[in-house]
């Protein structure tokens, strides 16, 4: 099975040749990746759920074309081709009334759930559960719903109703927000009602915990919590505090999802604490860790050198900003040890001609979400050539500050205030591009006094003066966001430098408390042991 790094990026590779409409680009793509990446199961998922039509259409044809369980193949192809020509192909005709995937392209095609009422008196096939995911493919969560019904009707095996569970959680994250939301929420209740007589509790936790997504996604956060609660009264989940504190969040609830994170890293940390290192352990581990990782500066140029061509005949000024306009200041280029380009726009209002033009030019990939208005902080850009991050950052007139900030993907927001400043234009990577006038007020206020002397572990969001909210709800939910990512990705330094500044906040109920920061820093020991132990091995190797 390939990485689901590099699925993603074949599906793209496919989905951006299909796009441009030329033979020769696809061929390219199809070379390029290759008949084993083609026929990998998990590139085929990927692309319907992500709702893909033509992508999927040409994989199917591929895989029937060269016998990649050549009957799957085809009765995907005739149903997408079907549903995308909006008429019944011959193959699906002949599967006949009693047929779940029959009926059920019969019954979108025209709009009319009737047409799914004869499949009462048909029998459990292998076709029901590629039926119930055609209905969520095709933004049919209502028709979804009623085959699930009367697939439960026949009494299916706890087997057959997990594996409808675990397809349609899988599903979750793909769906839009326009379809019915709470039919795709009460399609998990049912089953989850079925199969829990036959559970064991580790598998209905599982089955509680995406009914509390699925709940999310509706924006139904009170009973989202509600089954997050009924996880944590269990005492086996720790992801059911990590996704209640993503949903407290959600929900503007940001005093509540810090207690929830609280649970979330004290639970990780009684699991990494317990858990001691072993030989077999050392020796499976893998050199690459410890390869030190440098930032590819030609992708950033070439990115950034794209976004100001783009943004040039708009009359639109991008300048440098945070760690991008540190390297600039300090080194004349990129930091080693950054992450992505940061660039600043004044005002909020230029905001959709520079999402349309980006968009239009096909070098930048967007999300709609980061269009907000006057609400607007940050337009995140990925550009489509070599993957590189651009955060625009845009700076808002408030009272005697300039604001700007970051809009997480949890729906709160980070601000930061910087005295006013104008810009003077000047070249950076064979770029012409602005910066502030006063470079030393304005890196001051980003990275304190002494920004001159390299911080590679310095935490912006955290400690920088132009925080707005100092010890606010906010600043605490990012002390405790930056707390959990670091222990989950085991980056020591970063923990003890997180730990270092929450210290400082002891008194504050929303921040760790100095027990649990004790309790951290005892994980990072073990941690940096595991790891000199690991790098010996490996020297002597």
């Amino acid at each position: 099975m390939a990485e689901l790094g590099k699925v993603e990026q074949n599906l793209e590779v496919v989905a951006r040749s299909l796009s441009s409409g030329h033979q020769a680009m696809l061929i390219q793509a199809i070379n390029h990746i290759g008949l084993e990446g083609l026929r990998d199961v998990e590139l085929f998922k990927l692309a319907r759920m992500r709702r893909m039509v033509p992508v999927v259409i040409l994989l199917a044809t591929l895989r029937f074309e060269n016998d990649f369980v050549p009957r799957e193949a085809a009765l995907v192809l005739a149903a997408y081709r079907s549903l995308a020509s909006k008429m019944m192909a011959p193959e699906i005709e002949e599967l006949g009334q009693r047929s779940p995937v029959s009926q059920l392209v019969r019954a979108i095609l025209q709009d009319d759930k009737d047409m799914l009422k004869p499949l009462r008196k048909s029998r459990l096939d292998p076709e029901w559960l590629f039926a119930i995911e055609l209905a969520v493919d095709f933004n049919r969560t209502d028709f979804a719903r009623d085959l699930v019904v009367s697939f439960l009707e026949k009494k299916p095996s706890a087997l057959e109703v997990i594996l409808v569970i675990q397809s349609l959680a899988a599903r979750q994250k793909y769906l839009p927000s326009f379809v019915d939301l709470m039919s795709f929420v009460q399609t998990m209740k049912a089953l989850e009602k079925a199969f829990r007589p036959n559970s064991t509790p580790e598998l209905l936790n599982k089955i509680i915990y995406h009914i509390a997504e699925a709940y999310e996604l509706a924006g139904k956060y009170d009973e989202a919590l509600a089954y997050c609660n009924r996880l944590t009264e269990t005492g086996v989940s720790t992801s059911a505090y990590f996704a209640a504190a993503r949903i407290s969040t959600r929900a503007g609830k940001l005093d509540v999802a810090c207690q929830w994170f609280n649970g979330f890293v004290s639970g990780l940390l009684e699991r990494e604490l317990s858990e001691t290192g072993n030989a077999a352990e050392v020796s499976s581990a893998s050199p690459q860790a410890y390869k030190e990782t440098s930032f590819p500066v030609s992708h950033a140029r070439e990115a950034l050198h794209d976004l100001c061509a783009i943004l040039e005949p708009l009359g639109v000024k991008p300048f440098l900003v945070s760690g991008t306009l540190l390297g600039y200041v300090r080194n004349g280029g990129f930091l080693s040890h950054d992450k992505d380009v940061d660039v600043g726009i004044f005002g909020w209002d230029d905001q959709f001609n520079i999402f349309d033009a980006l968009q239009r030019s096909g070098k930048f990939k967007l999300k709609f979400e980061s269009l907000k208005g006057h609400k607007a902080y940050t337009i995140p850009v990925f550009h489509t050539g070599n993957q590189m991050a651009i955060d625009i950052f845009l700076y808002h007139e408030v009272g005697a500050k300039v604001v700007t900030g970051v809009n997480f993907e949890w729906g709160f927001t980070g601000t930061f205030e910087f005295s006013p400043f104008t810009l003077t234009e000047t070249e950076f990577c064979g770029t012409k591009i602005w910066v502030p006038d006063d470079i030393d007020t304005n890196m001051a206020e980003n990275f304190g006094a002494h920004w001159r002397v390299p911080d590679p572990d310095y935490q912006s969001h955290l400690e920088s003066p132009s925080v707005s909210d100092k010890g606010g709800s906010v600043h605490m939910l990012l002390t405790w966001d930056k707390l959990s990512s670091g222990l989950l990705d085991k980056k020591i330094a970063k923990v003890r430098r997180v730990v270092q500044f929450a210290s400082a906040y002891e008194d504050n109920p929303l921040a760790p408390s100095r027990a649990l920061c004790e309790r951290i820093l005892q994980w990072c020991d073990v941690q940096e042991a595991k790891s000199n132990m690991l790098k010996k091995v490996f020297e002597h190797a």
